[in-house]
């Protein structure tokens, strides 16, 4: 990161740490507090500051399987790697958090209840990411034409190859990929699409993946 306020606000927790086992708690809770929320909030700039990626052209008809393209399997055990990384962070911070929690502190106990809640909950959402990526890439591309928004936002309309169209909804799908889906207006499926649980999507010979769910109009 070019920001590095986020390694002040870090600092802040640890001598917040140590006012704690000094018997300063009231002093190392509010440190507690403030420096995570400047921590998310120097986090939160420093995304900001890095430029938008370009977004890819359409590269026309695939021409590896998904299976064989070499870009796209690395992507994706990039993406299980990272996110059991996330869900193993998670763990570790609800773990604290919920640890802390237990100790005498009157009315802060809410706050780090809370605060645990929230880090579990992000823990758990790591590992169905992960869950979803994991399985074998499939050797067939399904390309879909958008065609534009559904009746209810977020869904859209596609058509597939043999001229059905579904709506469908992005999830877990980063800028760029969408900025993709919306150049192009062609979305390409890893498998078939099916209509119910989400789907990978990603962009042929690109690092690029996510989920579409798919429903009947």
């Amino acid at each position: 990161m070019r920001n590095k306020k986020w390694l002040w606000q870090a600092g802040v927790i640890v001598v917040a740490t140590g006012f704690w086992f000094t018997g300063n708690r009231g002093l190392a809770i509010y440190g507690w507090v403030m420096g995570l929320i400047g921590l998310g909030l120097a986090i939160r700039e420093s995304r900001q500051e890095v430029p938008p990626e370009p977004v890819p052209e359409d590269a026309g008809t695939p021409v590896l399987a998904p299976d064989q393209d070499p870009v796209l399997v690395a992507a994706a055990a990039a993406r299980v790697r990272t996110s059991r990384w996330g869900a193993v962070a998670g763990a570790v911070v609800t773990v604290v958090l919920a640890g802390v929690a237990f100790l005498p502190l009157g009315s802060w106990r809410s706050l780090f209840i809370g605060l645990a809640v929230t880090a579990a909950a992000g823990a758990v959402s790591a590992v169905i990411d992960s869950v979803r990526f994991a399985p074998r890439l499939p050797d067939t591309w399904t390309e879909l034409e958008v065609l534009g928004p559904a009746e209810s936002k977020p869904w859209r309309l596609a058509r597939t190859p043999d001229g059905t169209e579904l709506a469908f909804k992005l999830s877990s799908t980063g800028d760029v990929l969408t900025r993709h889906i919306d150049l192009t207006s062609r979305l390409c499926t890893l498998g078939e699409p099916r209509v119910g649980g989400p789907v990978r999507i990603a962009v042929p010979g690109q690092p690029l993946l996510g989920l579409a769910t798919f429903s009947l109009p």
